[in-house]
């Protein structure tokens, strides 16, 4: 997994494929050709992705718009970018 701070800035990577369906986002893994359908929180960080966007800014949303400790939100934050990162969807800016 990628290491990440809060000053890291993130973006979706170029070749990244996605859809918004209704409630649900499904992205497609470029290399792999694999689809991954996000719940709703991963789903929003994606959207907080399409920056540039620091990790300490995408925390400050995720920690505004749901009920949830910034701790928690700091460290699922950082775990999801990171598998982003890991299949080629997101990329540092």
């Amino acid at each position: 997994m990628a290491e990440l701070n809060d000053d890291t800035v993130v973006k979706h990577a170029e070749n990244a494929v996605f859809r918004k369906t209704g409630s649900e986002i499904v992205l497609l893994t470029p290399e792999e050709g694999t689809l991954h359908v996000l719940n709703d929180v991963s789903g929003r960080i994606w959207e907080l992705c399409t920056g540039p966007a620091s990790i300490e800014s995408i925390v400050d949303k995720i920690t505004a718009e749901y009920e949830v400790e910034r701790e928690r939100a700091a460290s699922d934050t950082r775990d999801t970018i990171s598998r982003f990162m890991d299949l080629g969807l997101v990329t540092t800016a």
